[in-house]
């Protein structure tokens, strides 16, 4: 109910929330949120279009296949050669748009396209309102707009041409739009693939801070959730005071909250391989004040300790550094891609301490950054193999960064088990 507190605890199930009316949430059916761009590029010479003139109504009749997306963003990179080729299948038609937003400077974006052809029109939302009126908080993400109204949201490696031509005739696409998912629907499996029907979906669409499973038509102002996870779902996604943490080990959420680095968790033996959800959205409540709330829902009592841990100390090679310096005078965010056997970490313009420092959260372990290479921006691509054997060697052969071996003390967190 709107405006109402919740609270309840049923067995290792524990929720808190205070509800307000959905705000910044598209609603599948309904009118598009207004948009409202900065900037335009990559559009065919003859149309004459300028960022003032996109608008729905400018728009009318078309289909508008709106992509959410950024250079650093891995899995959107990933991407664009499956939208080029859908965008490719609507060459000669004018009916049907494919618009690419970032809140990405024009002159970055434009030299990423130098390396990176994208056949979408290219907006830049610098102030960020139209990121904000379509509520999205994860990237990337794909709206299908059909004569201003919303026919889909979904993931752009779901999106297929039949789906284009459903929202084409006016019709919403009920199977890819994250709001019918269900409780208890199939959501396992670890990569984003084609439609699924009804009731199924090959993984949740995650938003920081919000149930995925909820069925609620409201979006909580405060809400905290520790539960039992499904042991098919596994994923997580955090954002400005919110974090939605699906199936995650005890020292994954005590690292996060705690404000620790993983290796820096001395988790109790019985405790390990313990799984739970946390999705907390805390509004203006102080980080410090939930901490007390998830570590008693998970049955865990959390104290502060000093850890021994084996680490790195990170030095220039004799040959220097191998990294392409971005030609930016601002950092951008990074990004990162998995499989079993390695990561890739992507930046397009980041310090070299910040590369360690995703590195070290990687791969469990501290690194001290001893590279002297201060504020300094580069472009990076970077694999991570998961032989931690063979990492350091691969990891100077594409960055000329050695990475020594080192025992060193951190400020840390003990987790032991509540006594019944």
């Amino acid at each position: 109910m709107a405006g109402s507190l919740l609270a309840r605890s049923t067995g290792l199930l524990a929720a808190l929330s205070v509800a307000t009316t959905a705000s910044a949430q598209v609603t599948i059916g309904a009118p598009a949120p207004a948009i409202d761009l900065e900037a335009l590029e990559n559009t065919p010479v003859d149309i004459g279009m300028t960022a003032e003139d996109v608008t729905w109504d400018a728009l009318a009749g078309k289909t508008v296949v709106l992509e959410f997306w950024a250079t650093w963003c891995g899995p959107c990179i990933a991407a664009i050669p499956h939208l080029n080729e859908l965008a490719d299948s609507y060459a000669g038609t004018d009916d049907v748009v494919f618009l690419s937003v970032t809140d990405e400077p024009v002159d970055h974006v434009n030299e990423f396209r130098t390396r990176r052809e994208m056949r979408s029109w290219i907006g830049h939302d610098l102030d960020r309102d139209t990121i904000g009126a379509f509520g999205v908080r994860g990237i990337p993400r794909t709206f299908l707009i059909h004569d201003g109204r919303v026919m889909a949201d979904t993931h752009p490696s779901q999106l297929k041409r039949e789906h284009i031509e459903i929202a084409r005739r006016g019709e919403v696409v009920e199977y890819l739009s994250e709001h019918n998912l269900e409780r208890g629907s199939d959501v396992g499996g670890d990569e984003a693939g084609g439609s699924m029907p009804l009731g199924r979906r090959d993984r949740v669409d995650m938003t920081a801070g919000l149930d995925p499973y909820s069925t609620l038509d409201v979006t909580p102002e405060f809400q905290i959730i520790v539960r039992e996870p499904d042991p098919a779902q596994r994923g997580m996604y955090s954002g400005d005071a919110s974090v939605t943490m699906l199936g995650q080990t005890i020292d994954t959420h005590v690292a996060l909250f705690w404000g620790v680095p993983r290796y820096a968790v001395d988790l109790d033996e019985s405790l390990e391989g313990t799984r739970f959800d946390v999705i907390v959205r805390r509004g203006n409540v102080p980080a410090e004040a939930i901490r007390p709330i998830v570590s008693a829902a998970m049955g865990v009592n959390v104290e502060q300790t000093t850890v021994s841990a084996q680490g790195y100390r990170a030095v220039l090679g004799e040959e220097g550094l191998k990294l392409e310096a971005s030609g930016l005078e601002q950092a951008l965010g990074h990004s990162t891609r998995s499989s079993p056997e390695m990561v890739q970490v992507i930046s397009e313009s980041n310090t070299v301490g910040q590369l360690l420092a995703l590195t070290s959260s990687l791969l469990g372990v501290p690194i001290e950054d001893a590279t002297e290479t201060g504020d300094d921006l580069y472009r990076y691509s970077v694999f991570l193999n998961a032989d931690r054997e063979g990492m350091p060697a691969e990891f100077f052969e594409s960055t000329g960064i050695r990475l020594e071996p080192i025992e060193t003390e951190v400020e840390g967190v003990a987790v032991r088990p509540i006594e019944r």
